[in-house]
């Protein structure tokens, strides 16, 4: 694949619900695949999880990259509150190995960040707010390159 080309042919677009489930579950096993993890996910266990998201406002929260009309990458930034009255920013990127360093990252980290700072600014001045960025185990690039954006991993 032509890298450069490829760039190109990159959309971001926003969670349409479950219908969406099938592909992020494939990118999900791709990236599990990749890092060695023998444990799976299903569309059901997507299903289930994303079901249940209480601090998430998904058509905003969630993002989905397609490259030429297929999925190939989706990240998440929901809050969640912590026990001691702070709130914490969990930003997911999952990327699929064949499709990465071709901008896809660059792509999830600005949607990631935009949501981030909804979040830190709707939490208000007097809410400690945590961010954290998940990367891939098996993915040194991509943990450079949330930590050079000032995520804490």
């Amino acid at each position: 694949m032509n890298r450069s080309i490829a760039a190109d042919h990159l959309v971001l677009r926003a969670y349409r619900g479950p219908e969406d489930h099938p592909a992020m579950n494939d990118v999900a096993n791709a990236v599990r695949a990749f890092n060695g993890d023998p444990d799976f996910g299903t569309v059901a266990d997507m299903d289930n999880y994303y079901g249940h998201l209480e601090y998430a406002d998904l058509p905003r929260d969630c993002a989905l990259v397609e490259l030429d009309g297929e999925v190939v990458a989706y990240c998440r930034a929901s809050w969640q509150p912590m026990a001691d009255g702070t709130r914490q920013v969990d930003c997911i990127l999952n990327v699929e190995p064949g499709a990465r360093g071709i901008g896809i990252e660059e792509l999830l980290l600005d949607h990631a960040q935009r949501r981030a700072a909804v979040h830190v600014a709707k939490a208000g001045p007097d809410v400690a707010t945590r961010i954290l960025g998940f990367a891939t185990g098996r993915d040194p690039d991509q943990r450079r390159r949330l930590e050079a954006r000032g995520f804490t991993l």
